[in-house]
């Protein structure tokens, strides 16, 4: 039996062919979700079936910063740099506004000394952040010259992984490194840099401060209908269709009812533009001055981006009667956007009409620093305020003030 069993052992062998290493199919990549959900299964397994729902909640939570950063929209691309924040109080205020978990640039501005002794310097603010990915610190560290002539170039240079690492009293024995007293002999103190820090920062947020009241208090008497309640659009055409008039600016609904009219020109009527509504309006804009001076009518339309469709064909519908009550007019304008309703916008529309446009008209005449100022006074959006307007107020104004740009990724 043993020698007939032997042939029959290597006949089946020889008929079934074995399989070698390179036959195998080569193990496919786990994904994303496979890993997780096998690493909460091996710790739920680990810490035992009494345990098992705690567990796999303990490892779920730890497991949950385990992201792929290409589909976090924190770190989306949004195209060069984003204002955060601005203002005038200090590095402590701009602690508030500072991310750990990402790369972040700031301008401050700090004046020691007094008098014609004082020296002037620009501190920029490098935040590493030590929650942020080290790809992303290696690559927008990589930036910091960009940023810098960005923002106009810095004297002096503040690095910190932490948003709570910026304090005052680091950015002082910063400052205290590149300072020299004029005499030579005295060096400056952390007392004397952080007495001059404090008079600039009370300085600045009391001028501030009487700018506000100042704006507030012009413009709560400027608004016609809040003035009078019953006044009526034909009075209020009259006074804007005067090339001299105080109102510069009238919207109406779709029923050719008075909304409101005044004399701030945008800034002010775009105030009064509901999001989910359908205005029209004139506005007069003047160019040049004396006998070169030009004026010109503007046909508003505005439909908010939150009007509804039926809504919105019905006032639409309305167009050719209300443009026909709202006249003289030379130039028809549209806008569904706050930020596609500015000052460079209507004029670069009314550029093509008027000869003179290219001067900026009458009532709206006023430098960049002026018009930032009233931004950061009345608390306008960052998305409305330009970085080069913030960095020419920051350097033009005698005043402690801040700008932070965020890289984003």
């Amino acid at each position: 039996m043993g020698t007939d069993d032997a042939p029959v052992a290597d006949a089946n062998e020889a008929d079934v062919p074995i399989a070698t290493p390179a036959d195998e199919p080569p193990p496919s990549t786990p994904s994303m979700q496979e890993r997780k959900d096998a690493y909460i299964k091996k710790g739920a397994d680990d810490a035992g079936p009494t345990n098992t729902p705690a567990g796999a909640a303990e490892l779920a939570s730890d497991f949950s910063d385990f992201k792929i950063s290409s589909k976090s929209s924190k770190y989306a691309n949004a195209g060069g740099y984003r204002l955060v924040a601005h203002g005038a109080g200090g590095i402590d205020e701009m602690r508030e506004h500072l991310d750990n978990s990402l790369v972040m640039y700031g301008l401050l501005q700090a004046v020691i000394g007094s008098g014609f002794l004082a020296r002037r310097k620009y501190v920029l603010l490098h935040l590493k952040g030590e929650a942020c990915p080290a790809m992303w610190r290696m690559k927008h560290g990589a930036r910091k010259t960009e940023v810098a002539a960005l923002l106009g170039g810095a004297t002096v240079e503040f690095a910190c992984e932490r948003k709570d690492d910026a304090t005052i009293d680091a950015l002082l024995e910063e400052l205290l490194r590149h300072c020299v007293a004029d005499d030579g002999k005295a060096q400056h103190s952390l007392a004397s840099l952080r007495a001059d820090l404090q008079a600039q920062l009370e300085k600045a947020q009391n001028q501030l401060r009487r700018m506000s009241f100042q704006k507030q208090g012009s413009r709560r008497m400027r608004t016609a209908v809040a003035l009078r309640a019953d006044i009526r659009l034909q009075e209020v055409m009259r006074l804007c269709v005067a090339p001299t008039g105080p109102i510069n600016w009238i919207l109406v609904n779709p029923k050719g009812e008075l909304l409101e009219a005044g004399g701030g020109s945008i800034d002010e009527m775009r105030t009064f533009l509901q999001p989910a509504g359908v205005h029209f309006g004139m506005l007069r804009m003047a160019f040049g001055a004396g006998r070169f001076r030009r004026v010109h009518w503007l046909f508003f339309h505005w439909a908010g981006p939150d009007c509804a469709g039926v809504t919105l064909g019905r006032a639409n519908a309305q167009r050719a009667a209300i443009k026909g009550v709202l006249k003289p007019t030379s130039i028809d304008f549209f806008a569904n956007e706050l930020n596609e309703f500015t000052v460079a916008i209507v004029i670069e529309k009314a550029r093509p009409t008027s000869p003179a446009a290219s001067v900026a008209p009458s009532y709206l005449t006023t430098s960049p620093l002026t018009f930032v100022a009233t931004l950061v006074t009345r608390k306008v959006p960052p998305k409305f305020v330009t970085a080069r307007a913030c960095c020419q107020y920051l350097r033009c104004h005698k005043r402690q003030s801040y700008i932070i740009r965020e890289v984003d990724l």
